[in-house]
């Protein structure tokens, strides 16, 4: 029997040809180790938030420059663009996730899986944090993972699918909006119920001054 071709790549070869940046082979912040160096390791390869982001309760995407922080806060979903390219082609796919440290915070991918063969551009993450604090992300950091996999046979397709180059105003519009979550739910009803109690506690006063009013009008001397 032959060896089953659907397998997960290990060649670092093979795999460096999916991954396009032009920084790859410049310096890393780690000490002696280019970019590619730093988040190759084995069979998967670490990709970077890129110049990118959109979250749920803002107006439009915004536009990220080197090194700059974002803010996720509990309940709000969040489009992220990665800084690199996938370029696979008609015999090979990919699967995606966030990576474990931030999975742990409570940040999830919520738009899919994988990447399908014969795909050409970045890759956009939707994704919800469902922790119960603010997840900071940092452009140009490892954010996601990508590792790939041979298909039995290739996809009888003419031109690739073209991926993305910035966040498109559809998906925008898909997410855009303050989501519902326990958490907002909790805080408006503690708003609910201290007005109930403000209201309340006037009611009661007004009843007693009403019935000290009475008892003197016909009990008073």
């Amino acid at each position: 029997m032959g060896q089953d071709s659907r397998c997960i790549l290990a060649n670092e070869e093979q795999i460096r040809q999916f991954i396009k940046c032009r920084d790859l082979d410049e310096p890393s912040q780690s000490h002696g180790k280019t970019v590619w160096e730093d988040n190759f390791s084995h069979w998967k390869y670490k990709l970077r938030l890129g110049d990118q982001a959109y979250l749920s309760t803002e107006d439009t995407p915004k536009k990220l420059k080197k090194g700059e922080y974002i803010t996720i806060k509990p309940g709000d979903f969040a489009l992220l663009i990665t800084k690199e390219k996938v370029i696979l082609d008609k015999e090979t796919m990919a699967f995606i996730s966030m990576r474990f440290d931030y999975k742990q915070k409570g940040l999830i991918n919520v738009s899919g899986f994988h990447v399908d063969p014969y795909y050409e551009g970045k890759l956009i993450f939707s994704v919800f944090n469902a922790g119960a604090r603010d997840i900071v992300l940092r452009q140009g950091d490892p954010v996601f993972m990508i590792f790939f996999q041979k298909i039995s046979e290739a996809i009888d397709k003419d031109k690739p699918t073209t991926g993305y180059d910035f966040i498109p105003a559809d998906m925008v519009e898909q997410i855009r909006g303050k989501s519902a979550t326990l958490a907002s739910n909790a805080s408006r009803l503690d708003k609910v119920e201290f007005h109930l109690k403000v209201v309340g506690g006037l009611c009661l006063a007004a009843v007693v001054l009403l019935l000290g009013i009475v008892i003197r009008k016909y009990f008073g001397d």
